[in-house]
């Protein structure tokens, strides 16, 4: 595995297992997640007298992460593969939840991981070792509008906006040179342009595609972020769904005058209930 030390941490690998686990998520992330939640609570009682439908999904994404950082010394690249993610991650949670009413949906989807990690230097002997635990949240919220039906075919145009919350903390212990510690944290909101398409293949199978662009340079927001998902689904029962596909996130963006990109590629899978 590549390793990459700057001012702003490490590249985050977006690598999910679900997990049933007590965490504390940061308060302002806690809050808005707990606000959709009664958001949707709210509505499912409205849904029995009105044609409202809801969705909730629960899945794996197994991706590689790579990272650029451009400094005075160039551009550092560092690669995470899969493998390498899943020893260091301590904690990841993907939840994904749609409201639906005629040709109106909103889309909701949640991350959140912790990576702790403790590895050789790239200094030699002058630090033993390294520590460092890195987390990221990450909101995404659509509005969509279907614009084209046919059969079994549809197109949703949507707007929306995904809000990125990073910290890392790390520590170089002693060798040569005495420890030294850095923890820096940075967040901020894309707003985001989207497009969704549908396809029903038969009774039992669905594929879908969904691809975003945003960011834009407005205020704190990213120069530039676009994420693509493609998606597979079965449909087991009346409720659930099994769904299997790639989803791919990238984002490029400049925070105190320094430049940064990262990606994030690889399969997901899980399941989904409607209700």
């Amino acid at each position: 595995m590549d390793f990459t030390l700057r001012r702003y941490g490490r590249g985050f690998p977006l690598v999910l297992c679900n997990q049933l686990i007590s965490i504390l998520i940061p308060i302002k992330i806690f809050a808005v997640v707990f606000s959709l939640l009664s958001l949707v609570s709210s509505f499912s009682v409205l849904a029995q007298s009105t044609p409202w439908n809801f969705e909730a999904s629960s899945y794996i994404w197994l991706p590689e992460s790579t990272t650029g950082i451009k400094t005075d010394a160039g551009t550092i690249d560092s690669v995470l593969s899969v493998s390498d993610a899943l020893e260091q991650l301590d904690l990841g949670v993907m939840l994904t939840g749609v409201i639906q009413h005629d040709k109106l949906s909103i889309v909701g989807d949640f991350v959140y991981l912790n990576l702790e990690t403790e590895e050789n230097t790239p200094f030699g002997t002058l630090y033993s070792s390294l520590e460092s635990e890195s987390t990221l949240s990450i909101l995404s919220a659509y509005a969509f509008y279907q614009v084209y039906h046919h059969s079994n075919f549809s197109i949703d145009l949507g707007a929306g906006a995904r809000a990125v919350d990073s910290e890392v903390r790390i520590m170089l212990m002693p060798g040569l040179l005495p420890s030294h510690n850095e923890s820096v944290s940075d967040d901020w909101i894309d707003p985001l342009l989207a497009i969704r398409f549908f396809g029903r293949l038969s009774e039992k199978w669905s594929a879908s595609f969904i691809i975003d662009a945003g960011g834009f340079g407005t205020g704190s927001a990213s120069d530039s972020t676009w994420q693509a998902v493609t998606l597979i689904a079965y449909q087991l029962t009346d409720s659930w769904l099994l769904r299997g596909g790639y989803r791919h996130l990238d984002i490029d963006r400049q925070a105190d005058g320094q430049l940064y990109d990262f990606k994030m590629t690889g399969v997901l899978f899980g399941f989904s209930y409607r209700f």
